[in-house]
């Protein structure tokens, strides 16, 4: 049997622990995020600790781009001639002598829609580019990296 857990709250007691007909209190950290969950009409009763902990670790990581979006929607967008200029800047590549940068920046400003073809969706306002070969194997190479350090991990932990 699992002990029961409190929801809101990292542990319930009694008011009085002498009496059990006493009122509950919560105790330690607040849950907001299952408080905020529960306006929607989940019901958490029959979750289980692990079950409230992960379902807190899911809101806290998809929250914050749902308020983004939401108050990217609500907002005024900043001016095209603004963005055009950051961005211009973000996906001109870095060059050699500070000469050269000052040349390739020109150009970026002059032309702001020069990258648009490397966009995964170039006629949005979404800015997220198609990833180069050097992207993917950074990106492979990477998780080969992971999985070489939890292998060792696994090779030191298993050594008697």
């Amino acid at each position: 049997m699992i002990p029961p857990t409190g929801i809101f709250f990292d542990r319930v007691a009694r008011t009085d622990p002498a009496d059990p007909d006493s009122a509950k209190i919560g105790l330690g950290r607040f849950h907001a995020e299952l408080w905020m969950l529960s306006w929607f009409g989940i019901d958490f009763l029959g979750f289980s600790k692990a079950q409230l902990v992960a379902t807190r670790f899911f809101f806290d990581a998809l929250f914050p781009f749902v308020l983004l979006f939401l108050v990217s929607f609500v907002t005024k967008p900043a001016r095209k001639e603004h963005l055009d200029r950051f961005y211009a800047k973000l996906h001109t590549p870095v060059q050699k002598t500070p000469e050269e940068e000052e040349k390739e920046l020109k150009r970026s400003f002059q032309d702001p829609d020069r990258f648009k073809k490397h966009m995964c969706f170039p006629n949005s306002n979404w800015e997220i580019e198609k990833p180069t070969r050097m992207d993917i194997i950074g990106f492979g190479g990477s998780w080969v990296l992971v999985g070489i350090i939890i292998f060792l991990l696994w090779l030191v932990t298993s050594i008697r």
